[in-house]
């Protein structure tokens, strides 16, 4: 999920993920993230728990720096 730059941080990622897991919790399912580290505070904001990260050498590829990903998860609840 990504928003473009002149409609972050209007609330609109929330929406969208109250929306989802609204859904997950009607059907009593859980889920995995992979995110970029920009995306991380959102996940836990709704529940998500990082449980894993690691960064990506971009300089391998002529990038300029490493880059941090996670993979989050929320749990069904009962």
């Amino acid at each position: 999920m990504s928003t473009l730059p002149e409609y972050q941080r209007k609330g609109l990622g929330s929406r969208l993920m109250k929306w989802g897991t609204d859904r997950l919790e009607e059907m009593k399912v859980g889920s995995v993230i992979v995110s970029t580290e920009q995306g991380v505070p959102l996940y836990l904001k709704h529940g998500y728990q990082e449980v894993e990260e690691w960064d990506v050498d971009l300089e391998q590829w002529g990038g300029q720096k490493r880059y941090r990903n996670a993979i989050l998860t929320r749990y069904a609840r009962e």
